[in-house]
């Protein structure tokens, strides 16, 4: 379990769980990155994988043709992935404006079975330890990898790493 970093968006992978943590809008490099992760996850597990998305705002939406790659690569994994947790964590009403869009991609997609909307870090975890498998890790566990990403983001010193909650 170590964070990877690449352009504001950090992403850490522990048995079948996929956890990215979002402080830009999606670029085609950082949706790559995490979409890298996200496949090799599922080479690893086939029974199926579980992501994490917590979304730190506010910041702009995707350009169009990122919103339809997005959309492409679900439709292509969307066999493949137990739960899909997004949590976006800002002001209400740039978290507002996300959950729409969210909600409208994921019934493009059929993926709204699968969709998980939170409000915040702790519901996340819980979330994707609803669909655990022996693969998915502890919640202590999913704990560690947000701070991890946090603290690869320059978001809290190791010393605040204690601070978020379990």
């Amino acid at each position: 379990m170590r964070a990877q970093v690449c352009d504001g968006v950090a992403c850490n992978v522990a048995g079948d769980v996929v956890v990215t943590l979002w402080t830009r809008s999606v670029s085609e490099r950082t949706w790559r990155f995490q979409m890298d992760l996200i496949e090799r996850r599922i080479a690893a597990h086939p029974e199926g994988i579980v992501v994490i998305n917590l979304v730190m705002g506010p910041h702009s939406m995707p350009e169009p043709y990122m919103s339809e790659r997005m959309r492409e690569d679900y439709r292509r994994i969307g066999g493949q992935v137990r739960r899909l947790v997004m949590a976006p964590l800002g002001d209400s009403l740039w978290t507002s404006v996300l959950r729409a869009v969210v909600r409208s991609m994921v019934l493009i997609i059929g993926f709204s079975k699968k969709l998980r909307l939170v409000d915040n870090m702790v519901d996340a975890l819980a979330s994707a330890r609803e669909v655990a498998s022996p693969a998915t890790p502890s919640l202590t566990v999913l704990a560690q990898m947000t701070n991890e990403l946090h603290l690869a983001l320059g978001l809290l010193s190791p010393s605040d790493a204690s601070l978020l909650p379990p």
